[in-house]
C-alpha cells in the first residue's frame, strides 16, 4: 500500500498541464478554416432502427464517405488472434487487411483523406516487453489488391497504444507510458530516409496517476476527447482544448468509445458501468492497474451496460441520451463507435461475456428530419 500511495503521489507530482503551443494553435486552425460548417441535424430521442452489421468485432471505424467499416475481429486463420478487417456497408462484403501477420493487430482508425489507416500491434512484443505495443501505418486504397500489412511508426519501448488519426490527416494521436505514468502525444507522419516515420512528438494531455488515452478528435481540430481514470472502471470523458489549453469534463460514467460528425460540431459518446471487481479501485491508481487491464480485455470486457449521448459539442451537457431498445442497452459494454459524417448513423460495437455470440457490430440509424449534410463537389475541387 505505502508503494503503490508513494508512486501514485510521484505521477501525480511529475505530470504537468502542457502549455498550449503556438505552433500547434497555428496548425489546429489552418485544419479548421479548411472544413466545411454544416448544419446541426435534428434527431429524435428514439433511433429508427437497429441492424446487426456483423457477429464479432471490435473498435468499428468509418471511411470519410461512410461506405467502409474497418474494425478488428478474432481470425480463425490466425489461430484466433484479432486482426483487422474491412466490411462494405452496402453490400456486406468482407475483406482481412492484417491478417497473416504475427499478433494482435487492433484499434484501426482512418484518416481525413480516407487513404490511410493506422493501427496499434503487439506483434513486437517479447518475453521482456509483454506488454510492449507499437503504432503501424497502412494504406487503404480500394484499389489495392494485396493487403497492406503495415509499418511500424513508433519505436519507443513500453505501450503506444489508442491510436487517433489526427487532427488533420497527416496527424496521429496516441497513449504512451513514460516513467510510470501516461499521457496523450502526437506527431506528424512524415516521409524521409527511403521511409514513413514520425516527426517531433508533443504531449496534449497528462494523466498523472491516473489512466488516460485519445478517444476521437473533431474534424474541425478544436476539440480532443480523452478518457482518464482507472481502465477497469467507468471514465471520465474530457474534452480538451489544445490551443487555450482548457478542459471540460462531459460525463463521469464514460466508456472508451467516443466519435464527431462531419465537421465535428455533433458529438456521440458511448456511456458505461463498472463491471470488473478491480473498478472500485481509486482512479489514482490508473497507472499501476493500466497493464493489468490490457491484459485481462484481450479475454473479457471489463464494464458493462451500453448507453450513448449525442448532441452538440459546444454544449455537451445537452447532449440527449439516447433511447436504445433493452436487447441493445443491456447487451454488453461499448467496445468503440463511429459516427456517419453527416450525423444520420453510428456504427458500434459492443462486448459481453458468459454468452455467444460475444460481440458484435451495429449500425444505429438516427431518426432526424434534418442532417449535418454539405455539398460534396465544392469539397473535392477544393
Amino acid at each position: 500500500v505505502a508503494a503503490l500511495g508513494l508512486g501514485a503521489a510521484a505521477a501525480a507530482l511529475a505530470a504537468r498541464t502542457p502549455e498550449p503551443s503556438v505552433r500547434l494553435a497555428s496548425v489546429l486552425y489552418t485544419i479548421d478554416a479548411g472544413v466545411v460548417t454544416r448544419p446541426l441535424p435534428v434527431c429524435d430521442a428514439a433511433p429508427r432502427s437497429v441492424t446487426v452489421l456483423r457477429e464479432g468485432g471490435a473498435h468499428p471505424a468509418l471511411t470519410p464517405d461512410d461506405r467502409f467499416v474497418y474494425f478488428d475481429a478474432p481470425s480463425p486463420a490466425d489461430g484466433g488472434r484479432r486482426q483487422i478487417h474491412r466490411l462494405e456497408r452496402s453490400s456486406g462484403e468482407q475483406r482481412c487487411i492484417t491478417c497473416g501477420q504475427p499478433g494482435y493487430n487492433v484499434r484501426p482508425s482512418v484518416n481525413a483523406a480516407g487513404i490511410a489507416m493506422v493501427f496499434e500491434s503487439d506483434r513486437d512484443a517479447s518475453w521482456r516487453r509483454p506488454d510492449e505495443t507499437e503504432l503501424y501505418l497502412a494504406g487503404i486504397a480500394t484499389r489495392t489488391d494485396a493487403p497492406d500489412p503495415g509499418r511500424r511508426l513508433s519505436f519507443s519501448p513500453g505501450p503506444d497504444a489508442h491510436p487517433v488519426f489526427g487532427p488533420g490527416p497527416q496527424m496521429v494521436t496516441w497513449s504512451r507510458r513514460t516513467a510510470g505514468r501516461y499521457q496523450v502525444v502526437a506527431a506528424t507522419i512524415r516521409s524521409g530516409h527511403g521511409g514513413i516515420l514520425l516527426g517531433k512528438t508533443g504531449v496534449l494531455a497528462e494523466g498523472g496517476a491516473q489512466w488516460i488515452a485519445p478517444v476521437a478528435w473533431s474534424a474541425d481540430a478544436r476539440r480532443l476527447l480523452v478518457a482518464r481514470g482507472n481502465p477497469f472502471a467507468a471514465l471520465r470523458a474530457v474534452l480538451r482544448d489544445p490551443v487555450e489549453g482548457e478542459s471540460e469534463p462531459i460525463a463521469e460514467e464514460a466508456a472508451l468509445a467516443g466519435a464527431t460528425n462531419g465537421d465535428g460540431a455533433w458529438l456521440a459518446l458511448a456511456t458505461a458501468r463498472s463491471r470488473h471487481a478491480a473498478g472500485v479501485a481509486p482512479r489514482v491508481l490508473g497507472f499501476a492497474l493500466a497493464p493489468w487491464a490490457h491484459a485481462t480485455a484481450l479475454r473479457e470486457p471489463l464494464r458493462q451496460h451500453t448507453g450513448l449521448r449525442v448532441g452538440p459539442i459546444a454544449s455537451p451537457a445537452e447532449a440527449a441520451q439516447l433511447a436504445l431498445p433493452d436487447d441493445v442497452a443491456d447487451w454488453g459494454e461499448p467496445a468503440g463507435l463511429a459516427f456517419a459524417s453527416d450525423a444520420s448513423g453510428i456504427a458500434l460495437a459492443q462486448r459481453r461475456a458468459g454468452a455467444e455470440p460475444n460481440e458484435r457490430l451495429l449500425w444505429i440509424e438516427l431518426a432526424c428530419s434534418q442532417l449535418a449534410t454539405a455539398p460534396r463537389e465544392p469539397v473535392a475541387a477544393r
